[in-house]
């Protein structure tokens, strides 16, 4: 939840309010498949093709990185016809100051990145990040997590959980009823016929049919 800290500093900037928040979507929403943290439907992906999760993040990168590529230039262009300039140096953090105090606690993404790369399941990755994020946050004293912070956490947690596995449960139903009904072959053919052999109207129609299916994410 990026939102009550990314849309109130655009305002600030000059951006109006419903631009803001257009772009916090937008830019949400890529977040689902730009690597290596994409969202629940790559693993399901992954666990449905019987590939490593490593094999899905690089095949969504180029569309990853030319989606923000977009959502920046929009961003850009807008700026430049407001006639918004950068935000002044002196209101800039030091880096070198905030790799010090904070630094350490990207440490669990690292290890995240380099497990999935590694090709670890999914769970054991995200069991051995989280364990990380305990230890490494007690390195600092501003950072350190109480025993009620960490329950707190894995409640929440927990409760974020449910989304994912009600999703798993939905999509499972419905590559379940396609696969033993014979909706899939049948689908595949009448796409690849009304493209024609052709790759975009192919791609256009498949972007489509995932999007009735309720798939589009």
């Amino acid at each position: 939840a990026t939102g009550p800290f990314t849309i109130p500093l655009m305002k600030s900037l000059g951006f109006k309010g419903y631009f803001a928040a257009a772009v916090e979507a937008v830019a949400s929403c890529g977040g689902q498949f730009l690597p290596p943290v994409m969202g629940a439907s790559a693993f399901i992906m992954a666990e449905y093709l019987g590939r490593p999760y490593a094999y899905v993040a690089a095949g969504a990168a180029l569309p990853a990185i030319l989606y923000y590529i977009a959502v920046y230039y929009q961003v850009h262009l807008r700026a430049r016809k407001v006639g918004m300039v950068g935000i002044p140096r002196n209101r800039l953090p030091a880096l070198k100051a905030v790799i010090i105090q904070q630094g350490h606690l990207f440490l669990p993404i690292v290890i995240l990145i380099t497990m999935l790369m590694l090709k670890y399941t999914a769970l054991y990755a995200a069991f051995f990040s989280t364990m990380a994020i305990i230890v490494i946050s007690a390195l600092r004293k501003e950072t350190r997590m109480s025993l009620r912070d960490i329950i707190d956490a894995l409640e929440l947690g927990a409760k974020n959980v449910i989304s994912t596995a009600i999703v798993c449960c939905t999509i499972g139903f419905v590559v379940g009823s396609i696969s033993l009904s014979g909706l899939g072959m049948l689908l595949t053919h009448s796409i690849v016929k009304l493209g024609q052999g052709l790759l975009l109207p192919t791609l256009l129609i498949s972007a489509v049919a995932s999007l009735v299916l309720s798939m589009g994410l």
